[in-house]
């Protein structure tokens, strides 16, 4: 059996409008006739066994009718089908009021529009994501960089020192000539030069 998609869809909104489909109807109306037959059979069947007919006959009998019924009425169920189609199909240009969003369609030139249109937004986000893991590179660079320059800005004030204390000892004609001080000196210079 063949998966009639349009016939889904309109079952379902013969749902949607009514509370029932169709296809609900049908089968509500078979359940409805084999139980009228089922009962009018068990009838005939009580009225024969009163005439002293043969039960076992009789209950044979009653399950061929019924089976022979059965199967009439499944070989009539496209028949009811459109009976029931004929006062309960919702007509194609009917929209209920919550679907009135679906109405307005676009054309397959409006559509591939909207699809470059998506792929150019899906494009510009895929460029600003890898911008900004650059960015995030960038930054971890230049805060790596920060931390160079502040150690050479240590280096570079550790150096003025030396030099300070050099001119110091350069200029000073005693601190020339007396080794001690000149000891001294040099291990404060050592102090206060050494690195971290």
């Amino acid at each position: 059996m063949e998966f009639n998609y349009n016939a889904s869809v309109d079952s379902e909104y013969e749902a949607q409008l009514f509370g029932f489909s169709g296809t609900s109807v049908v089968s509500g109306l078979k359940d409805v006739l084999d139980n009228i037959f089922s009962s009018l059979l068990d009838s005939l069947e009580r009225k024969l066994s009163a005439f002293n007919y043969n039960a076992d006959a009789l209950k044979r009998s009653r399950e061929s009718l019924l089976a022979v019924y059965r199967e009439s009425i499944d070989r009539h169920t496209d028949d009811l089908k459109e009976i029931v189609n004929m006062y309960l199909a919702i007509p194609k240009d009917v929209v209920l009021p919550e679907d009135d969003c679906q109405l307005e369609q676009c054309s397959e030139e409006e559509e591939r529009n909207i699809d470059e249109q998506l792929q150019v937004t899906r494009n510009q986000l895929e460029a600003l994501y890898t911008f900004e893991r650059k960015l995030e590179e960038t930054v971890y660079s230049i805060s790596n960089f920060k931390k160079l320059v502040d150690e050479l800005n240590k280096v570079q004030e550790k150096c003025e020192v030396l030099n300070i204390s050099l001119r110091e000892i350069n200029e000073n004609p005693i601190l020339q000539q007396d080794t001690q001080s000149l000891t001294s000196l040099l291990a404060q210079f050592n102090k206060k030069f050494t690195l971290e």
